[in-house]
């Protein structure tokens, strides 16, 4: 890759085919091919062949930077305290479950770093022009049917919100609409162009789903630019986190999901997913406090496929009558997985490795500010919709960390192609 246009051709037409099927998993390939959901399995194992290969061949001295080291080191660090606690309680005697669950509590973080190495170790560059095209087209098409299911009853929305129809193209949930619109808007962003109707139609896609997630993920691209309209200049991405920036988009966003956080805790425990989950998952982590009790015993649905003895011990099978929808409705959830399983110490080392792969990520001087806020939006949108579904666990993790791989080697080509570096900060135009 990188060293023939022929090679470069098939491998852009690799990645379009790649992201066409993450756009359309759920659509298609979730729904109609046999064992579709250990894609994201297989992913993350494929990546764990290639590391174990680049280890061999280079003898164990692999290159990793400051950020790099640091995540590996939180990875075997939540790792320790997990199998610790599978080692004490035995609530799960299972070891496939044990290892399925570690590769999905890991799966976003493993493909990342394995992705980086592979993209840099082979020179990968990646011409944005097809990738770009196609997600225009795809938001097109999404947005005219959304257009029709406002005027239209065309059975394709079963919900309706602030007395209109929510939209959810035809996808299985609107959930799906409003992830897979990020990866599209995200993809966009990269675009050195002026290509404004393409994201109003994206977002307004978002809005049309009516789904809190989707607000507040509308409410930071939209603060995002009137925060570098209102500077006159780029943010800089050093600065990112600075509680200028932070405060005003945590503020919207509080106020945007208040209500849905009354909703559920009106609900009480008994009569919501979440907020018992939440509830009981506090008290086992106090109990078990501090390495709390390991793989594949609470808060996923592998755990509660395989009837984790903790959902017994605690009484905590019929939260909003779980045992009538069955094990699905536990991937409603998320961080009760990491604070139970692995306590409130490996919850904070957990917390530290998704700053490391941000920090990774923001100061990787082959970024551009478009890329970095398209990969920046992705992860935005990965760590708030975790409070309401499984996002780094499910299949969402190893495709975010595909697309974000895509946006790296789109960056590298644009970096080379054109060296401006006023726009684009940090890139050695040597």
């Amino acid at each position: 890759m990188g060293k023939t246009s022929k090679g470069n051709d098939e491998m852009e037409w690799l990645t379009l085919f790649i992201y066409i099927l993450i756009i359309f998993f759920n659509i298609f390939f979730d729904k109609f091919i046999p064992y579709a959901n250990y894609t994201d399995e297989l992913i993350c194992l494929l990546f764990m062949t290639i590391a174990i290969v680049y280890i061999c061949k280079d003898k164990g001295k692999v290159a990793v930077n400051k950020e790099q080291k640091n995540s590996i080191l939180c990875i075997l660090l939540v790792l320790f305290i997990g199998i610790v606690g599978n080692v004490m309680y035995g609530y799960m005697p299972s070891v496939s479950v044990i290892g399925r669950d570690i590769i999905g509590t890991f799966k976003f973080f493993i493909i990342y770093l394995v992705g980086i190495r592979i993209i840099v170790k082979n020179n990968i560059r990646l011409n944005s022009k097809k990738i770009i095209s196609t997600a225009k087209i795809i938001i097109t098409v999404i947005f005219v049917f959304g257009i029709v299911n406002l005027l239209v009853n065309t059975g394709i929305a079963d919900e309706v919100r602030y007395g209109l129809r929510s939209y959810k193209f035809i996808y299985s949930h609107y959930t799906y609409l409003v992830y897979n619109e990020v990866l599209l808007y995200s993809i966009l962003a990269t675009e050195d162009k002026r290509n404004a109707v393409f994201k109003i139609m994206s977002l307004l896609s978002i809005a049309a789903t009516f789904r809190t997630k989707g607000f507040i993920t509308i409410a930071f691209i939209l603060a995002y630019y009137l925060l570098n309209f209102a500077k006159k200049k780029r943010i800089s991405f050093k600065d990112i986190f600075k509680p200028v920036y932070i405060a005003p988009i945590g503020i919207v966003c509080f106020f945007i999901s208040k209500s849905k956080i009354q909703q559920y805790l009106s609900w009480g425990a008994s009569q919501s997913i979440r907020v018992g989950v939440h509830s009981v998952g506090l008290k086992i982590a106090n109990d078990h406090f501090p390495f709390g009790t390991g793989f594949g015993t609470f808060g996923t649905n592998i755990s509660y496929k395989n009837q984790s003895q903790l959902y017994n011990i605690y009484n905590s099978l019929n939260y909003s009558h779980l045992m009538n929808y069955g094990y699905a409705t536990m991937s409603d959830v998320y961080w009760p997985s990491i604070y139970v399983q692995f306590g409130y110490i490996g919850m904070i080392v957990y917390v530290i490795l998704i700053i490391q792969i941000c920090k990774d990520l923001l100061n990787n001087a082959m970024l551009n500010n478009r890329c970095k806020f398209s990969i920046l939006l992705i992860l935005f949108y990965m760590v708030s919709a975790s409070l309401s579904e499984a996002t780094f666990s499910n299949e969402s993790g190893a495709f975010s960390a595909v697309v974000i791989l895509i946006i790296v080697a789109i960056s590298r080509k644009n970096a080379l192609i054109k060296c401006d570096c006023k726009d684009n900060e940090g890139i050695n135009c040597g």
